[in-house]
């Protein structure tokens, strides 16, 4: 069975969080809510989404894989933006630079855990004159 994830901004008591609307048709239609919460720390992963996957979530089976894709592009101030900006963390001198993208984890019931890092690369844009 594969299902698709709708994620919306959204605020919990207060704090900013992502609402996730898990669904499928197959085999049978399916829909659940998943609620991220949103915390802010200092750091390599400075921003933080928690969020616990609904027993009922695993009722026809179990989840085998959660893939996520932000895409959202838009413009502010006259330039084209996307849903996560930033700027390329290479020292003064140097073309680019290799860094730590984001860190998954999970936690199973039994104490178990499992967490793994994507590391990215980015390059420094030549400045305009």
């Amino acid at each position: 069975m594969k299902g698709k994830i709708l994620a919306f901004n959204a605020v919990l008591n207060g704090h900013t969080a992502i609402f996730a609307h898990v669904y499928t048709g197959r085999p049978v239609p399916t829909s659940r809510i998943i609620v991220f919460k949103i915390h802010h720390r200092s750091g390599t992963f400075g921003t933080v989404l928690t969020g616990d996957l609904p027993v009922a979530l695993n009722h026809y089976g179990y989840v085998k894989q959660i893939s996520l894709r932000l895409h959202r592009r838009y413009f502010a101030q006259g330039q084209l933006r996307s849903y996560l900006n930033a700027s390329c963390a290479a020292p003064p001198g140097f073309p680019g630079a290799v860094f730590p993208f984001a860190r998954a984890a999970m936690t199973f019931d039994d104490g178990r855990r499992l967490s793994s890092t994507l590391s990215r690369s980015c390059r420094v844009q030549a400045s305009k004159p």
